[in-house]
């Protein structure tokens, strides 16, 4: 069996302490492809500013985002060419150990 180099620090382990709701963003989104439920996964872009995009390509194949009134953050989010490759991603819970008191003396 291989040895970590912290895996004395697991021999009598305290409770762990968990984290699961940290949601990640990777990718971005097309505008001219997404449906208006995706569009609303992107936590910067609200329902009015999800309607202007519809409302907007309606008239056509949008070329740019600058006339929309975006947040910078939506705006990094979004592209108007190429495919769509948004994903939201849920961190695994990650266990955090304590070292025991007696392995942090040795």
């Amino acid at each position: 069996m291989g040895s970590a180099a912290w895996a004395g620090d697991l021999d009598t382990p305290s409770a762990p302490t968990v984290q699961n709701d940290d949601i990640r963003l990777l990718g971005r989104l097309n505008v001219n492809a997404a449906s208006r439920d995706e569009l609303l996964q992107l936590p910067s872009l609200d329902v009015a500013a999800a309607d202007r995009i519809i409302a907007a390509r309606s008239h056509g194949k949008l070329t740019t985002l600058s006339r929309l009134e975006l947040s910078d953050e939506a705006c990094s989010r979004l592209v108007i060419e190429g495919p769509s490759t948004l994903r939201r991603i849920r961190q695994l819970p990650l266990e955090v150990y304590s070292a025991a008191p007696e392995a942090a003396s040795r």
